[in-house]
């Protein structure tokens, strides 16, 4: 027989009974689920915690650097193939082993040994750098090691400048070990190198190209610099290794930007130098770029310019904005220092009278506020010998 609704023992109703057991069975089930998230949502916290971690950079057994970044250096092994006869399978087998390039990010301000090594590179002097990358967690306890040796600066990028930008920028130099080993931290504290100053920040530059001075304080941007040793490789007999050795140096274009109301005097010499056809190597320039302190006060590092030719003078129109030029120049030689290195080229002689430059090159309105650094004095007609910081 079916109850009625209010006939259940006990004087409980039947919807209330049900209504209780739902509500029950929810609660447990939204309980469980708030503790299984809770250990989902803590073990990745947990683990990301122990993640974090700092990379040291470390020279003939003395660290002089903390790293933004480092990568690579791992092994891997070069396949051959080979099919013998007429056999459809073809046998492979490994013959060498090679290493992946080391990539460092650092700040501008290179410490003295890393700082001469780089120098020396560009001086077409190399180096061969043996070292330790090590790997600390950020309480300095070190977790684990990789030993480079026999290394070759393969690359060194300076980073863009602009006057607008806001995040930090940072040099990457590459290194092409010969080989490498991996070992398990010490677990001691790491001593990491004292703190240095703020972030290089991008908006911290100076350009500065002979004849151009004035023309040069106006620029808002200049796109990344590399120079690139050619490496050749070689197999030294029965060696699984490879060998390294650096050949000629590689500079990219010097690439930047300015306002068209403040580019005469860079038209001028475009007209002269490209469209007329003065361009025989006494008529090119030596300049000079410097990365600033946070205060501009004195300079982080300094990239030295010899034989610059200038190559594209290309107007960019940006609506109703005031156009820029994207101006593009080869170069020979790029040296990098502290600061106190400067190009040997000699001035070039005075270009001859010019077509006027385009509409609108002529006007001089006030350079742009964050470009208004002191020039110092003017570049003499032969540049200071290098220096390179000790």
């Amino acid at each position: 027989m079916t109850l009625p609704d209010d006939a259940l023992p006990g004087g409980v109703s039947r919807r209330t009974l049900m209504k209780t057991a739902l509500l029950l069975a929810g609660g447990l089930g939204l309980n469980s689920l708030s503790r299984l998230a809770g250990s989902a949502i803590a073990a990745p916290l947990d683990q990301r915690s122990y993640a974090a971690t700092a990379s040291v950079l470390e020279l003939n057994g003395q660290i002089v650097d903390f790293l933004k970044s480092a990568e690579g250096g791992f092994p891997r092994g070069e396949i051959v193939s080979t099919q013998i006869g007429s056999q459809a399978i073809v046998s492979k087998h490994l013959v060498a082993v090679r290493y992946s390039e080391i990539v460092l990010e650092c700040q501008p301000e290179l410490p003295g040994p890393l700082l001469s090594s780089v120098s020396a590179m560009t001086m077409l002097m190399p180096p061969r750098l043996n070292g330790t990358i090590i790997t600390a967690d950020m309480n300095r306890k070190e977790l684990a090691r990789l030993q480079f040796v026999n290394a070759l600066i393969r690359e060194v990028t300076i980073p863009a400048c602009d006057a607008s930008a806001k995040d930090a920028g940072y040099l990457t130099v590459k290194l092409q070990p010969e080989s490498t080993t991996f070992l398990a931290g010490r677990g001691n504290s790491v001593s990491l190198p004292l703190a240095k100053q703020k972030s290089w920040n991008p908006t911290n530059f100076r350009l500065q190209i002979q004849g151009l001075e004035q023309a040069c304080t106006a620029v808002r941007r200049i796109e990344p610099l590399t120079i690139t040793p050619k490496v050749f490789e070689a197999a030294t007999g029965d060696s699984r290794h490879m060998e390294y050795q650096s050949g000629p140096l590689e500079f990219s274009h010097l690439v930047f930007y300015l306002p068209e109301s403040q580019a005469g005097p860079i038209y001028q010499w475009f007209d002269d130098f490209v469209v007329k056809g003065n361009n025989d190597q006494n008529r090119e320039r030596p300049g000079f770029l410097e990365l600033l302190s946070p205060d501009r006060s004195s300079v982080v590092l300094r990239l030295d310019f010899s034989h610059l030719g200038i190559f594209g003078f290309t107007p960019i129109r940006q609506g109703t904005m005031a156009s820029l030029v994207k101006v593009e120049m080869y170069c020979e030689q790029m040296t990098i220092g502290s600061g106190k290195m400067a190009s040997t080229q000699s001035a070039p002689p005075p270009a001859p009278a010019t077509a006027p430059a385009p509409s609108g090159t002529q006007a001089a309105p006030p350079t742009l506020q964050k470009q208004t650094l002191p020039q110092g004095q003017p570049l003499p007609g032969t540049m200071q010998k290098p220096l390179v910081r000790p």
